[in-house]
């Protein structure tokens, strides 16, 4: 039989790792959206970018897994059915707009803060040990700056 305690325990572990696990495949959504605009992109600038985007969200993705990992947790491999959804409307979009260099940025936008709202839910709501609290407020400050980023990169489109 479980004490007080040991049940708090548990649920505190449980969703620390449904909260990571969310936040994981929300990395894996961004680093797909990422390469799949990089390879329609045909701006050198904006496709570097992109490809830098894409890595950042790859590396993310592996340092939450790590942390899954410590957990003694089996980290997701995949992403969201929305993130496909919206990939896939990605898609369409950059096939009717020509794979315009604007159109290509505002979904980038959309995807960056869409997560940036994820990670300041997840750390409103929830109580994480320091390091995982660390870490994922370093993630975040890094997809904020995407959104400043992206000011700079809208005279590539001009």
């Amino acid at each position: 039989m479980e004490t007080t305690r040991e049940e708090a325990n548990q649920i505190q572990h449980d969703e620390t790792v449904s909260s990571l696990q969310e936040l994981l495949k929300i990395n894996y959504d961004s680093r797909e959206g990422f390469k799949q605009v990089m390879l329609k992109s045909e701006n050198p600038a904006l496709t570097n970018y992109l490809k830098e985007r894409a890595a950042l969200h790859s590396a993310f993705a592996t340092e939450l897994s790590n942390v899954l990992i410590s957990l003694n947790e089996t980290p997701a491999e995949s992403g969201t059915t929305p993130g496909a959804i919206h990939r896939t409307w990605i898609d369409i979009k950059t096939t009717f707009t020509g794979n315009d260099a604007e159109s290509i940025l505002e979904e980038c936008i959309r995807g960056e803060k869409s997560i940036v709202e994820d990670y300041k839910t997840t750390l409103k709501d929830k109580i994480f040990a320091p390091d995982i609290t660390a870490l994922l407020t370093n993630q975040l400050g890094y997809i904020s700056s995407t959104l400043t980023e992206v000011k700079s990169l809208e005279n590539l489109t001009d």
